[in-house]
């Protein structure tokens, strides 16, 4: 627990220290103790340290008598073992009502992200609900269905990790769980109009599989423990969306960016998602902990990734919903953290304080790492209308064809989301030094973002980060370039107009063309440099 604990306060204090150091470079010191990540760090850190501390003094020395909180049935008990009906009724009459309590709490937490989710035009309360209550029912279909697989093809856990990976992982549990979870998510498709973006469709798939998970909760929770709770809850359940996401995808893919059915797509993404379910099953099976981690992490950064991409693509995108993404990650950061907290306090009277106390300095680190891995990787998106983002499984960087330790890091360094949300912001804009040409026709001007744009790069490949700049006072160039617009691209990504001053981007002038061409031409104007619209210059 010492080592846990000092590796925690460590982890910690290099966090802390890292904000510091940011707050002390901002030129808006308030605003940027508003940020969403700022509030994120301050809520765990008292959360999860001084709550927790406080916690650790009034638990109970041994723990308590919880049994008045289980519910129990003999005769369903032995009925459920030769009827269906029964076994299904048994899921909410051998139950633990502090269990209950937990499963339902992470069904709200996840549901309410979800609804966040949908930022643009969001879906009817009773057809959500309609989704959720479907895949809990729809959840009772994997008990007939396990059967018959396992009496139709003898189907057990063996000694052979490629039978257990792709025939009782993949094809016992995967596709079984999956083809359950997709059941709603049709019924709402084809039965309802309530799909008119791609984010409906990864949202009634997440809500069907918190319908899934709510139920499997229930079984697990049957035997209640702390670590068990706040283990489903950042683990289990997000996985299950996961999983479901990916499942959709193919038909998100088809209805919205190809406009037409493209069965290989939907079978092929069903496909992937059942298999990366079954994926994840087969290494906790084997006890591979840090191949799971590894293939969770990457999962989630492509799960967002595929969220990024259902919004760019809404026919409702707004630029104008950037405070929403900060509100969601302080409730991330703050739900994941009460539930961490209340894990504690039940594992506290089950088990005894000294041995609560040790379980929970010892996971907390785990715990709050994944909190921030969520609170930045999925709570933070990049606006651009229209933009499809693949997500990047390469280890060999093209300019560099040799492999190195950078190479094992590229699939997470590749599909960071890293947001660049500046449409809509006023800025100002001067010459550096050495731009010479720039400086005889450029001073200190202003303007606005008012566009995101991709222009291509020296390879024909196309760069999706630069800026299209309507500027206040015309540019006295040649008459051959348009003078009162402009692209920019910022040099760092992490640059905050709010926060950084000085900011230099990479300029390029707009190219008269014909009316009927369609082509941007533009031309290298060199660096410029830029600052916020309330940043004030000195004479």
């Amino acid at each position: 627990m010492v080592f846990s604990l000092a590796v925690l306060i460590t982890t910690f204090s290099i966090f802390g220290l890292f904000i510091l150091n940011k707050y002390r470079a901002s030129r808006n010191k308030k605003l940027f103790l508003k940020k969403g990540m700022t509030r994120s760090f301050f809520a765990v850190t008292i959360i999860v340290f001084v709550i927790g501390f406080f916690v650790s003094l009034v638990l109970p020395e041994n723990g308590l008598n919880l049994e008045i909180f289980q519910l129990h049935n003999e005769e369903m008990v032995l009925k459920s073992h030769s009827s269906y009906w029964y076994k299904i009724l048994a899921v909410f009459t051998e139950v633990n009502l502090i269990g209950v309590f937990f499963a339902t709490l992470i069904l709200v937490i996840w549901a309410y992200y979800l609804h966040k989710l949908d930022f643009f035009n969001q879906e009817k309360i009773s057809i959500s609900i309609l989704a959720l209550i479907l895949g809990m029912l729809c959840t009772f279909l994997v008990f007939p269905i396990t059967d018959f697989l396992k009496l139709t093809f003898d189907i057990h856990f063996s000694n052979n990790a490629l039978y257990n990976l792709f025939v009782y992982s993949w094809f016992n549990i995967g596709l079984v769980e999956e083809f359950v979870k997709i059941l709603p998510v049709l019924v709402v498709l084809f039965f309802t109009k309530e799909v008119d973006e791609p984010i409906d469709l990864i949202y009634y798939a997440c809500l069907s599989a918190l319908g899934f998970a709510f139920i499997e909760n229930l079984l697990y929770f049957r035997n209640i423990g702390g670590q068990i709770f706040i283990g489903r809850a950042m683990y289990s359940a997000i996985g299950h969306m996961v999983d479901a996401s990916f499942c959709v995808y193919g038909i998100i893919l088809s209805k919205f960016k190809y406009k037409q059915w493209k069965w290989n797509l939907v079978i092929m993404y069903f496909l992937l998602g059942s298999f990366v379910h079954g994926l994840y099953d087969f290494f906790l099976f084997e006890g591979w902990i840090i191949l799971f981690y590894i293939a969770f992490l990457i999962f989630i950064q492509s799960w967002a990734i595929i969220i990024n991409n259902c919004i760019n693509n809404s026919k409702y995108f707004s630029y104008r919903i950037l405070p929403q993404y900060e509100r969601l990650k302080v409730f991330m950061a703050m739900s994941f953290s009460i539930l961490i907290i209340l894990s504690f306090v039940a594992d506290g009277l089950i088990v005894g304080r000294d041995h609560a106390v040790t379980t929970y300095w010892a996971s907390a680190f785990r715990f709050t790492l994944l909190i921030a891995f969520y609170v930045t990787g999925i709570s933070s998106f990049d606006m651009m209308k229209g933009y499809w983002r693949k997500v990047d499984f390469s280890i060999i960087d093209d300019f560099n064809r040799n492999f190195s330790f950078r190479s094992l890091t590229r699939i997470f360094t590749n599909n960071t989301i890293h947001p660049q949300n500046r449409v809509g912001k006023k800025l100002q804009l001067h010459s550096p030094k050495e731009n010479v040409a720039l400086r005889a026709v450029l001073g200190i001007t202003s303007g606005k973002i008012v566009d995101r744009v991709k222009l291509r790069r020296l390879n024909r490949s196309f760069d999706y980060n630069w800026f299209k700049i309507k500027l206040d006072k015309p540019l006295g160039l040649p008459s051959k370039y348009v003078q009162d617009t402009i692209f920019i691209q910022f040099n760092s990504p992490h640059l905050s107009l709010e926060h950084d001053k000085h900011i230099r981007c990479h300029l390029r002038v707009l190219i008269k063309s014909e009316e009927n061409d369609k082509k941007i031409l533009v031309k290298n104007f060199g660096d410029v440099i830029v600052n916020g619209h309330d940043f004030e210059y000195k004479n």
